[in-house]
C-alpha cells in the first residue's frame, strides 16, 4: 500500500467530460474541472489512508480504512458511500450512490499513477506523474 503514497500531478486524461454528463455533473462544473490544474496525494497514517485531490476549483480529501465502508463527498459534491480494497497491485474503490456505481481503480505505472474510472459504459482515464 505504501507504493501508492505520494504526490501526482495530472498530465493527461481521457473521457472525463462523458463521466461527468453520465454522473449528472453540471456542465460549467464539469468544463471546469477539465480545465483545471489537478494534483493528488495519497497518504497514510496507521491504517488510515488519505486521498486528497486539489485542484483550481475546490480541494477534497477522504480518510477511509481498506475494507470498511465510509460516506465521501465527490469532487462535484454528489454524496456516496464507497468501499476501497486492494485487489492485487491496484487499489479499487467502489462508490454507490442510489442506482450509480462508480468503480474507480488506482495503479502505479513507471513514476505515475494511472486513475481508471468506470461507471456504466463510460470508462476515464487519467494519468498523472508524481511530483
Amino acid at each position: 500500500m505504501a507504493s501508492f503514497c505520494g504526490k501526482f500531478e495530472l498530465v493527461s486524461s481521457e473521457n472525463f467530460e462523458e463521466l461527468c454528463k453520465v454522473l449528472g455533473v453540471p456542465e460549467e462544473l464539469a468544463k471546469a474541472g477539465v480545465a483545471a490544474k489537478t494534483s493528488q496525494e495519497i497518504s497514510m497514517d496507521g491504517d488510515d489512508i488519505t486521498v486528497k485531490l486539489i485542484n483550481d476549483v475546490r480541494t477534497t480529501a477522504n480518510t477511509f480504512r481498506l475494507g470498511e465502508e465510509f460516506d465521501e463527498t465527490t469532487p462535484d459534491g454528489r454524496l456516496v458511500k464507497s468501499i476501497v480494497a486492494l485487489d492485487g497491485d491496484k487499489m479499487v474503490q467502489v462508490q454507490r450512490a442510489g442506482d450509480i456505481e462508480v468503480v474507480i481503480t488506482r495503479e502505479m505505472v513507471g513514476d505515475g499513477l494511472r486513475i481508471t474510472i468506470k461507471s456504466g459504459a463510460v470508462v476515464c482515464v487519467r494519468v498523472y506523474k508524481s511530483i
